[in-house]
């Protein structure tokens, strides 16, 4: 079962403290992905992935060297007990491994080896629910980040501004798919910059419609508001530059600020919304449907132009796939099989087979 995303958030934090360095990481086990490093296709750089772990709490580490095998440096990002496989380098500046998180979600982590800037796109395919959910984190050598996104189906949709995800693997595995998602997030680098915000996350689950737009309930710097935002196929400079913040009214603020879990919004009629709380038994009911009402409202000139949503959320499999294994196996033998050469195996067969994998969610050997 996947935690909550109120202990995901959590998790997150203490991952993200542990990155910052705010508690020593000495002590804890590091695990080393391949036995030597993996070269760039020119040979000029060179590159393999460490991670730690301490409980839930997670560190993913690329690091980066020369061609004479000398640090050149490492990027780190925090993840819910990471587990990496597939180290790939896309070009000669851009590595990227992807990291299972059980057997409906994978993170992929993008490593600009150059400038030393990592980007790690968090996917979650929740069963039973009608949207995959992304989640985005962001390090450099003065910052990092991690942020929730409104989606729908499988489109990421604000703040990263991403649009219709791939539903089989080996697409996360182009250099094509690392280029867009990578601007996507420095536009969202950028916006915040301007906006002069060090945090933002999105808060429950969205109102998203054809026509009249997204909107969702936001945390910037600590404060709660409701950002409406457009669906078009736009750049994603000019989706964030034209989203609206809506201020909501003191005492729905310190309702929400007490208890910000199984927070719904859904549309009415021209552009009126309502905004409620289901309980932990209804989380999978439509958005529309009964719960306790925290607010009503009305955004003003709600229309919006036409959208891309892609909305199916089946997953490309191969026929072997059905031999998952369930999501409780044991995480310290994952471990063990990354450290040996064999874990290699994988990626030498997706090359032998035209680049080809099946999933963006964890398919067990």
């Amino acid at each position: 079962m996947r935690p909550s995303k109120q202990m995901l958030s959590f998790v997150k934090l203490a991952a993200t403290t542990v990155l910052l360095g705010l508690v020593p990481t000495e002590g804890h086990a590091v695990d080393q992905l391949l036995p030597k490093m993996e070269p760039c296709p020119d040979g000029k750089l060179a590159a393999n992935v460490e991670w730690e772990t301490l409980g839930q709490v997670g560190v993913l580490r690329m690091k980066i060297f020369d061609a004479s095998a000398r640090s050149v440096g490492k990027v780190e990002v925090p993840q819910v007990r990471p587990e990496p496989a597939d180290l790939t380098w896309l070009d000669n500046r851009w590595v990227m491994c992807e990291s299972f998180m059980g057997e409906r979600a994978s993170g992929f982590f993008y490593v600009d080896a150059q400038s030393l800037r990592g980007y790690l796109l968090e996917i979650y395919s929740v069963k039973g629910q009608g949207s995959w959910e992304f989640d985005v984190s962001y390090s450099d050598r003065d910052s990092s980040f991690s942020v929730s996104n409104a989606s729908i189906g499988r489109t990421c949709l604000f703040p990263i501004v991403l649009g219709p995800v791939p539903n089989r693997e080996e697409e996360y595995f182009r250099v094509e798919f690392c280029q867009r998602f990578t601007a996507a997030v420095d536009a969202f680098r950028s916006w915040m910059q301007e906006k002069k915000w060090q945090t933002f996350d999105v808060i429950g689950q969205p109102a998203i419609r054809e026509g009249t737009g997204g909107l969702a309930l936001c945390s910037h710097d600590e404060k709660l508001a409701l950002v409406y935002f457009s669906l078009r196929a736009d750049s994603p400079q000019n989706i964030l530059r034209t989203a609206r913040f809506l201020p909501l009214p003191p005492e729905v603020v310190t309702r929400l600020s007490a208890d910000k879990t199984n927070v719904v919004l859904s549309w009415g009629e021209k552009g009126d919304f309502t905004i409620r709380r289901r309980s932990s038994k209804e989380e999978t009911a439509p958005a529309n449907s009964e719960g306790e009402v925290l607010y009503k409202g009305t955004v003003e000139n709600a229309v919006d132009g036409p959208a891309t949503l892609v909305l199916d959320t089946d997953i490309s499999r191969k026929p072997d796939d059905a031999a998952i294994k369930s999501e409780g196996e044991d995480l310290g033998d994952a471990a063990e099989r990354n450290k040996h050469p064999s874990a290699k195996e994988s990626k030498a067969s997706r090359k032998q087979s035209g680049g080809k994998k099946s999933t963006p969610v964890r398919r067990r050997h």
